[in-house]
């Protein structure tokens, strides 16, 4: 079995406030305040904090793409060489902005294409959390997909960015699509996302292919128990 590239995972610590509570055993979504003396109080500065049920133990996931927006290249950076999606290369971080996209026109003014990464949800136990820092989210559309046997939370943030006159950037909001999968039975967790149009994105979500390592992870495997998601963010 050739060894997936591990995930790179950007930690953050800035205050969070609203906070989106995803039971992915249940498909269950709630907003709430937390209470006084709550852990997750501090994290008052948060447009979104998602949630997970206490998990001992996460599969560790690997996947590979069934459908991607572009051809992809004969060789991946930091990869090894592949004849496209038939090679059996799997994944636990792939990101497009360095394949194909500088001359595509659907790509014009993109900085992150798609992005699709893996984490473990016992990351998130004894309080900790995903949370989305800058952009923020519209409405959450929630679904379960049997076919991938995970609940998805589907969504668009944008966030507003001031001109910079010196260097000739003009005033302008970016856009991202995300989805976030999450198995509780398993313990993965997926976030799909990018500039492209929400349509492509959620169809490179549903066309993944996963599959376990066999590697298990436990909350002693992580120093921290919160990361932010923000798409193109680190």
């Amino acid at each position: 079995m050739p060894r997936a590239r591990r995930a790179t995972i950007f930690l953050f610590s800035r205050r969070g406030r609203h906070f989106c509570r995803f039971f992915a055993s249940y498909g269950v979504r709630t907003f709430f305040s937390p209470k006084k003396g709550d852990r997750a109080k501090q994290w008052k500065d948060a447009k979104l904090v998602v949630t997970f049920p206490e998990t001992a133990e996460g599969k560790a996931i690997e996947f590979r793409p069934g459908r991607l927006p572009c051809e992809m290249p004969e060789e991946l950076p930091l990869s090894q060489p592949w004849s496209g999606l038939s090679k059996d290369t799997w994944f636990t971080r792939l990101t497009l902005e360095s394949l194909t996209w500088q001359d595509s026109p659907e790509a014009r003014d993109i900085n992150q294409p798609l992005e699709i990464e893996v984490y473990a949800m016992p990351q998130f136990n004894d309080g900790g959390a995903m949370l989305m820092l800058y952009q923020t989210p519209g409405e959450i559309t929630e679904e379960h997909w049997d076919d991938l046997n995970a609940d998805a939370l589907i969504f668009t943030a944008e966030q507003h960015l001031d001109a910079v006159p010196e260097f000739g950037v003009p005033e302008r909001t970016i856009t991202y699509h995300y989805v976030l999968l999450a198995n509780a039975e398993e313990g993965w967790i997926v976030r799909v996302c990018g500039q492209l149009d929400r349509e492509t994105i959620v169809k490179a979500a549903k066309n993944l292919e996963i599959r376990p390592t066999g590697e298990i992870f436990t909350a002693a495997d992580f120093d921290n128990r919160f990361l932010f998601f923000d798409g193109g963010v680190g």
